[in-house]
């Protein structure tokens, strides 16, 4: 009698499915981003890709009213230099793929602060100590102009 395959290429086949199908499923279920054409929309894309990527304590500020540089801060947190390089660098990527690459980036290879700009927007990344330091949020609020989000 000839075996297909032994218990435990059945079970690695069994969990690699299982894997696929997670991945998979996923991949349906998460919003598509699309390509944005205003201050608000790019905004919204990038708390969407830093959402996606579980960054922690994930905030909009509106300063448009208050300054020139920028339209929207969005500001965000990493709980490891680690997890600050890896969020900035995957909202490069994603913001990229969608034709929107940020003008410029600092502080990424440090992960302690990592600044993206993509004109409109400026991206802060902060790993969890130094964002107490600067709490960037409560500068540039005017009470009204700041928007937290949850998962």
């Amino acid at each position: 009698m000839e075996r297909t395959g032994t218990n435990s290429e059945q079970k690695r086949s069994t969990i690699a499915d299982a894997a696929k199908r997670a991945v998979e499923t996923r991949a349906e279920t998460e919003e598509a981003i699309a390509v944005p054409t205003t201050a608000e929309e790019t905004m919204q894309a990038i708390v969407k890709i830093l959402s996606r990527k579980k960054a922690k304590d994930l905030v909009s500020v509106r300063v448009d009213h208050l300054t020139v540089v920028a339209d929207y801060f969005v500001i965000a947190s990493g709980t490891s230099s680690s997890a600050v390089k890896a969020l900035a660098e995957y909202t490069d990527e994603e913001m990229s793929k969608l034709g929107v690459p940020p003008t410029r980036t600092d502080g990424i290879r440090e992960g302690k602060w990592a600044a993206l700009d993509f004109g409109s927007v400026i991206v802060h990344i902060f790993h969890e100590q130094t964002r107490s330091v600067y709490q960037l949020e409560k500068l540039w609020t005017d009470g009204t102009n700041v928007v937290e989000y949850w998962d």
